[in-house]
């Protein structure tokens, strides 16, 4: 509650942060919408805690942030240990891989959400091999990569076979001929049921050679 209404009949909080109006339903649990005096907006269902906020995070910079109320999708993640990726946690933020040893990424099954996974590789691999790859034999990775060595560059597309079965869903990056050195981007866009579209910038050494595989 405002602890004073000035004369312009604005309401004079105690502290920032603090909760000035709340909205329940009879019989929910928590709210259905909250603001602060800092002018942060969260929506909730009324069964769970509000899991959607639009706040002013900065001059001129306006946030809105899907999931817990604590949580950012602004923040990267570091990825060091094999696991798998879900939508709260990795889904619009850029996914850093910071393991010399290689790690394997478990994408969601490809829905068609539109959720976008952006890789960074933070840490050069020196030992084994970082794979990224579909949840099942169902999902398929389609598109391409650029892998440049010294002066040169090469294009490396997936199998595009037409066929689930021998249709690309690994990327393996190797730290030499297949990418993994420190630098190297790719994106994952969860495009309709079953498709994943790649796209990438990788560095080589050796002769590159595609990253591109069907092993799920």
């Amino acid at each position: 509650m405002p602890v004073n209404v000035d004369s312009n009949n604005t309401d004079i909080m105690d502290a920032a942060g603090e909760t000035t109006h709340t909205i329940r339903v009879l019989g929910d649990t928590n709210d259905r919408y909250r603001q602060d005096s800092n002018g942060a907006m969260a929506w909730g269902s009324g069964s769970a805690p509000v899991d959607v906020v639009l706040q002013r995070t900065g001059t001129g910079t306006l946030e809105l942030t899907l999931g817990a109320l604590a949580a950012s999708k602004g923040a990267p993640v570091q990825l060091t240990a094999t696991g798998a990726l879900t939508h709260t946690a990795n889904a619009g933020r850029i996914n850093s891989i910071n393991s010399a040893a290689g790690i394997t990424l478990t994408l969601p099954a490809a829905t068609g959400s539109g959720d976008t996974y952006e890789f960074y590789n933070q840490t050069t691999i020196t030992s084994g091999s970082t794979l990224i790859q579909v949840a099942s034999a169902s999902d398929f990775i389609v598109g391409n990569v650029v892998a440049a060595i010294a002066a040169a560059t090469n294009s490396f597309d997936t199998a595009n076979t037409g066929t689930s079965t021998s249709e690309s869903d690994t990327i393996t990056l190797n730290g030499s001929t297949k990418g993994g050195i420190k630098g190297d981007w790719i994106r994952l866009v969860d495009l309709v049921a079953n498709h994943w579209q790649v796209n990438g910038i990788l560095s080589a050494s050796g002769t590159p050679v595609t990253p591109f595989s069907a092993a799920v």
